[in-house]
């Protein structure tokens, strides 16, 4: 699914009292922002830097802080491989947090860094050990075992669909979107 077309759908069902914990590098660049999402810029919460896998734990911090809010988390699918053991939290303490991976097999954060810092390998295209696949990580299933309801979207209609079915959720609720390698 193209990246504009999944982001549209992501937030057509969020409250204006929703809280957004962005760690996804996929929607970074201000595509929310464009969307009119966050309606409260005090309810966001994005990348200051570099590090890897603080979205997941944010997001339960966020939701404890808030309870009365609800919170997603957009998270990459590499970040997200980083902090995914914060989801058995999640679900032994059913908090209410709406998980949604933007799946598109890949570390493309530390794609587009090692373009940027011009490491020799990266910008010929060598990005050994940065994509995921072979096997493909199944958030669903990872999901499931941690005690998360989840299920995997492909189209924009199946997230906003699902995005409402996880924002009425009486706990976690993980959404794993497959969106293109490209954006």
């Amino acid at each position: 699914m193209a990246l504009v077309s999944f982001a549209e759908a992501l937030c057509r069902p969020l409250p204006d009292d929703a809280v957004v914990v962005e760690e996804a590098i996929t929607t970074h660049h201000s595509l929310l922002e464009k969307l009119g999402v966050p309606r409260d810029p005090a309810a966001y919460f994005a990348h200051r830097g570099w590090a890897l896998g603080w979205g997941l734990g944010c997001a339960l911090g966020v939701q404890l802080a808030w309870p009365e809010r609800p919170v997603v988390a957009l998270l990459g699918d590499g970040s997200a491989l980083f902090g995914i053991q914060g989801l058995w939290t999640a679900a032994h303490y059913r908090l209410p947090v709406t998980f949604v991976i933007s799946n598109n097999a890949q570390y493309g954060i530390l794609k587009m860094g090692g373009k940027v810092m011009g490491l020799p390998r990266m910008t010929a295209g060598q990005h050994l050990g940065l994509d995921l696949v072979d096997p493909e990580v199944d958030f669903v299933s990872l999901a499931q075992s941690l005690g998360v309801q989840a299920v995997r979207v492909e189209r924009p209609g199946e997230v906003e669909e699902q995005m409402a079915a996880a924002l009425a959720a009486e706990g976690p609720a993980l959404i794993d979107a497959a969106i293109d390698r490209e954006g």
